[in-house]
């Protein structure tokens, strides 16, 4: 018997397909798909995780609608669709059964940041939330290459800063599709990550409109 399909693995699977069919994209869909599989430290500290955990499975193994959102979001981040900063927890996430560990741990996040954690989680679209109640700082790309003749398929941009006002996105913690993390990013405007093996959440959060279909 096939395992049941959430939505979001169906749209990803759904944007794969838009994706393979334009040259172009089908080129920097190939592009990271290489990169996961021979190079994964090329990417900056910590962004694979922030973006996707499968079950201990390493990236080069994700299954191509979960690499394709893992394009998705990282296009974003170069465009400067979405912002993303790091907070410190000062704690690496224990499993799902020491909830109430972990719920400690975030009781203790610098401020202007508040973190619920639920700690049954029954069924729920999220492990829970982030708030923070103040405008906060940022990083976000310019969508500028830094070099204006670089060839390269996503050519490293200039960034800058952005200036976010308070709001609350999903936290998701330990585990966690590419998938369902670019479904909070264009359904809720955010997601809060905090992987396992890091003492740091990732903060993604969505500053361009954008539909991405998901």
């Amino acid at each position: 018997m096939s395992r049941s399909r959430t939505i979001h693995q169906e749209a990803a699977e759904h944007r794969l397909d838009t994706i393979l069919a334009d040259p172009q994209a089908a080129q920097v869909f190939a592009h990271h798909r290489a990169t996961l599989k021979n190079d994964p430290g090329a990417y900056p500290p910590g962004l694979v995780d922030a973006i996707g955990q499968l079950h201990a499975r390493q990236p080069r193994h994700w299954p191509p609608e979960q690499l394709g959102a893992f394009v998705e979001i990282h296009a974003g981040l170069m465009a400067g669709y979405y912002a993303s900063g790091r907070i410190r927890v000062g704690a690496t996430p224990s499993a799902d059964r020491e909830r109430a560990e972990n719920a400690a741990h975030l009781a203790n996040l610098p401020e202007p940041f508040t973190a619920y954690l639920d700690l049954e989680q029954n069924g729920a679209e999220c492990d829970g939330t982030l708030t923070w109640a103040t405008h906060i700082s940022m990083t976000r790309s310019t969508g500028v290459p830094l070099l204006p003749t670089c060839h390269a398929d996503e050519p490293t941009p200039v960034y800058t800063t952005a200036h976010v006002p308070p709001r609350t996105v999903p936290l998701e913690v330990g585990y966690t599709m590419p998938s369902r993390t670019l479904l909070h990013l264009n359904h809720r405007g955010g997601v809060a990550r905090w992987p396992y093996g890091s003492e740091d959440i990732y903060l993604l959060v969505r500053v361009t409109p954008l539909n991405l279909g998901l």
